[in-house]
């Protein structure tokens, strides 16, 4: 465990997250809100923490309650990316084998990160896993649905990124400044390809 500043911890994420983690806040006195990554949890509190990693870690591991929200989105998507080509060359298909691979896997969030409303999708095809680019863009168009190590991903807002473009978002949009983040840990995700 790690304190991060006076009001937040961080602890080694359990390998497997089972409940909603907002409900097990509630068992964690003073917590408030917690940031999911993918190798840590950082727990937010409204006063100097007095709770040790063992609490934290037992709360987190009794999780029984089902996600009550997990939902399934279809991502509708146009695979026109400027580095399909590149992808298919380096793995050794067709672009046409690129989109089939990536369309035909069920994806699940696994954290929300880099920005508001990016979310980190597992479940890539390992025929699709590549490092990130060599050189990262300075400007990545927002909608821009890339691959990066592990991870499918669509850029919620225009931003430097380094992972390979497939394509572009046709809908529905990542982020509301008043909703928030559409996708939540959890979720499963489908991309769409858009004809």
């Amino acid at each position: 465990m790690k304190r991060l500043g006076d009001r937040a911890l961080l602890v080694r994420r359990p390998s497997e997250l089972r409940g909603d983690l907002q409900c097990t806040l509630a068992s964690i006195p003073h917590a408030v809100d917690y940031v999911l990554s993918e190798e840590h949890i950082a727990v937010y509190f409204n006063r100097v923490p007095d709770v040790s990693e063992e609490h934290i870690l037992r709360a987190l591991s009794a999780q029984t309650m089902p996600r009550a929200q997990k939902t399934t989105h279809t991502l509708r998507v146009r695979y026109t990316g400027p580095d399909l080509a590149a992808v298919a060359e380096q793995v050794g298909l067709t672009e046409a084998g690129i989109v089939a691979l990536h369309c035909g896997a069920l994806y699940e969030v696994a954290f929300l990160g880099f920005m508001p409303g990016f979310a980190y999708l597992r479940g890539l095809p390992s025929q699709l896993v590549l490092p990130r680019r060599s050189t990262p863009r300075e400007r990545v168009a927002a909608g821009s649905v890339a691959i990066g190590g592990t991870y499918t991903g669509v850029y919620p807002f225009a931003s430097p990124g380094g992972w390979h473009l497939l394509g572009e978002l046709i809908s529905p949009p990542l982020f509301d400044a008043e909703l928030g983040p559409l996708l939540q840990a959890g979720d499963e995700i489908r991309f769409v390809p858009e004809l």
